[in-house]
């Protein structure tokens, strides 16, 4: 069980920034929910939650947010940056406003909370970044989700180190498939790898558990599903054996 006292999630209004939601409210903890478009379901299930709705990528939003939050002496220990798209910004060639889109939420939001909170925190935090099995075997079509997924993860690996003397904590979960709607809306691998894909899917439910838990422990790094990790590992090396012709994702043609 976490000993986390308040807690703030983004990304809360599905996958599994909603089960985090949804599992921390049954713990003794303050939480503070943070969305573009708050679910009404998760009013219902955690009233004593904080929802905010804020756009995370937009600046003026998040300072406003910190603001609100150290006005009212709620000042969270754990922020866990969950929120995400997921686009097809490379369906035949880069769609690069899509693209700048796309990193805005998952890579330059994260960075911003960051530089915003770092300075004017007096105690210990907690930061943990959902990332990604996409970090080990990219998806060519998710140009901007890859980057802001590896990009967090090695500036967390690197802040773990040069803020410890803070008492800042820097964390990363790389998750492998997860069955969500952002899995099912991005294009999938062709063939015997989308039979992989789908024997190694994990639920939001179990991956929330998992990472309430992780938390509380001093490693780094938490993979959920191991058997994930492996296979995204071992595709990745298939692919670079493969024949240009069988590649696992290829361009659709206009």
């Amino acid at each position: 069980m976490s000993s986390a006292k308040r807690v703030l999630i983004t990304g809360t209004s599905s996958g599994i920034g909603k089960e985090l939601l949804k599992r921390y409210s049954t713990l003794d903890t303050q939480l503070i929910a943070i969305d573009k478009i708050p679910d009404p379901e998760l009013v219902k299930i955690c009233p004593s939650a904080i929802f905010r709705k804020v756009d995370v990528s937009n600046e003026l939003e998040v300072d406003n947010l910190i603001d609100y939050l150290v006005d009212l002496n709620i000042v969270p220990d754990v922020y866990i940056f969950n929120a995400a798209i997921h686009e097809i910004d490379n369906d035949v060639f880069i769609n690069y406003n899509l693209l700048r889109e796309v990193l805005e939420v998952d890579l330059m939001s994260t960075l911003k909370f960051l530089s915003r909170l770092m300075p004017i925190l007096n105690k210990p935090a907690t930061f943990v970044f959902c990332s990604s099995g996409v970090i080990i075997f990219p998806n060519p079509a998710n140009i901007g989700y890859f980057l802001g997924k590896l990009g967090v993860t090695r500036v967390f690996d690197l802040f773990a180190h040069r803020y410890a003397k803070y008492g800042f904590r820097f964390k990363s979960v790389i998750l492998g498939p997860i069955a969500s709607d952002m899995l099912y809306k991005s294009l999938a691998p062709n063939g015997f790898f989308r039979c992989i894909r789908d024997l190694t899917t994990g639920s939001p439910e179990a991956a929330a558990d998992k990472i309430v838990a992780f938390i509380d422990r001093p490693s780094r790094h938490m993979y959920y599903r191991s058997v994930s990790a492996i296979v995204l590992w071992l595709a990745r090396i298939i692919q670079a054996i493969l024949p240009t012709s069988f590649k696992v994702y290829t361009a659709r043609s206009k």
